[in-house]
């Protein structure tokens, strides 16, 4: 950012980024000192015309007493810059909503890369040109934090946080924080900031996206108009909670959904939602709420759904498992690539956490689930649902028999994926033709898991 800023000639010559950098670091030390951080990091709007023109007075009189001169242009966009990072939230703000809507999220290394996953992408693109430095980065990480209370520090490194919805977070965010006592690099903190849809995509979009086809839309409208449970399953980012938001739509408006989840990021559009949050403990290990025990509470809720967000440690799994097998229909998702190796993940889970024996948790799974629906990156990296499977309810042997009702062909299956460089250097990539294919199973083959 500060390269628009140079090329300007003074008394002593040519400014430098150290100059400038100097230049940014008192203005910002006067201004947060007359207002105070408190005022800053939630500022009203009275608070935001006041700073803006202290951070205009005190950078005409930095420049001055330093012997800079710069044209009016330029000086307004390092006075911008410094109200970005004092009211906003820096150089997040570049890539944040309104500025950038095509990102699902960003992540910054400790070597102080900043890096992003555009919507639809599994891999990540580097961001050029920002030139950051580690006190800026605090500052944004204080922006964010500190109106939730939290900070990060050698005492407490890591800090997971949920980000709430609003003007510039319209979807809301998750965001994850390593400390550089921890994160080996170049004294940069890490930090990912996961970003949700501002609204619940349909099945439509899903359909627009060739995430799936008709046919496969219309089996899956018909399993929860059924009251069947699903379980959705894939890799990190492959559209898990996007495809479970997409099927919630067809639970109808006179039935109750509980829904819980760690931390909570599924957005429902439905009239009759008791969402509930797991809570981690403190730093003495106390007032925790385990996702376990708000599946237990939802039951004396009166739900007619329970809806899940990930499924990940044998307590949960359990008391999903033990709910849906009450008359519940349920959605839920789960980290595997495949339906067997839910099966598989499932089992682990319980026999770590609860010392389940491994026939007694697929017998769990065979009277709980109905459906797996697995969703995947195909190999030109566009999301896919891969497979739509049926759970047998009979149990041979303590094995869980699986059959495929839908399974997408990857070689007969075509697409064409360009980079474009648009005009200000961004690069996108974009499906230019794409001739995914799905096949109905006509005679399905039981396979043992």
């Amino acid at each position: 950012m500060l390269k628009t800023f140079l090329d300007e000639d003074t008394a002593q010559g040519v400014i430098t980024d150290e100059q400038i950098n100097e230049v940014i670091d008192e203005v910002i030390t006067r201004v947060t000192g007359e207002f105070g951080a408190g005022q800053l990091l939630a500022p009203s709007d009275e608070i935001k015309r006041e700073a803006g023109e202290r951070i205009a007075q005190h950078l005409q009189a930095t420049l001055q007493r330093r012997g800079l001169r710069l044209s009016m242009i330029k000086e307004k966009a390092i006075a911008d810059d410094i109200a970005s990072r004092l009211l906003g939230l820096g150089f997040l703000d570049r890539l944040l909503p309104p500025a950038r809507t095509d990102l699902t999220e960003i992540m910054l290394n400790a070597d102080g890369r900043l890096w992003v996953i555009p919507k639809g992408e599994s891999s990540s693109v580097e961001q050029k040109g920002f030139n950051l430095q580690p006190r800026e980065v605090f500052r944004v990480i204080d922006g964010i934090l500190g109106p939730l209370n939290l900070s990060v520090n050698e005492a407490n490194p890591i800090v997971q946080a949920k980000l709430p919805r609003g003007k510039r977070l319209p979807g809301g965010a998750r965001v994850s924080i390593v400390h550089p006592c921890i994160a080996n690099g170049d004294g940069f903190p890490t930090m990912n900031i996961r970003l949700y849809e501002p609204k619940p995509v349909k099945v439509e979009k899903l359909l627009e996206w060739r995430v799936m086809n008709e046919e496969m839309a219309t089996f899956l409208q018909q399993a929860v108009r059924d009251h069947l449970r699903i379980m959705i399953s894939g890799g990190t980012a492959t559209g898990k909670t996007t495809t479970l938001s997409a099927l919630a739509n067809f639970i109808p408006d006179n039935e109750r959904i509980a829904l819980v989840e760690d931390p909570a990021e599924i957005f429902i559009d439905h009239p009759n939602v008791v969402s509930l949050e797991a809570r981690a403990p403190n730093v003495d290990g106390k007032y925790g709420v385990p996702l376990a025990a708000l599946v237990a509470q939802c039951l004396r809720m009166t739900p007619r759904w329970i809806v899940v967000g990930e499924v990940r440690d044998g307590f949960a799994a359990t008391a999903l498992l033990s709910a849906q097998m009450s008359d519940h229909p349920g959605l839920s998702t789960i980290h595997a690539d495949s339906p067997r190796a839910v099966v598989e993940r499932l089992c682990l889970l319980t026999q770590l956490s609860e010392d389940i024996r491994r026939e007694a948790t697929k017998y769990l799974i065979a009277l709980a689930i109905d459906l797996f629906v697995q969703v995947n990156y195909d190999r030109y990296g566009i999301r896919r649902v891969t497979r739509i499977t049926e759970v047998s309810e009979e149990l041979k042997g303590g094995n869980v028999y699986l059959s495929d009702i839908f399974r997408f062909d990857q070689e007969e299956s075509t697409a064409k994926v360009d980079v474009i460089v648009e005009p200000s250097g961004r690069q996108v990539r974009r499906v230019i033709e794409d001739h995914p294919v799905w096949h109905k199973v006509g005679e399905r083959t039981r396979v043992r898991a």
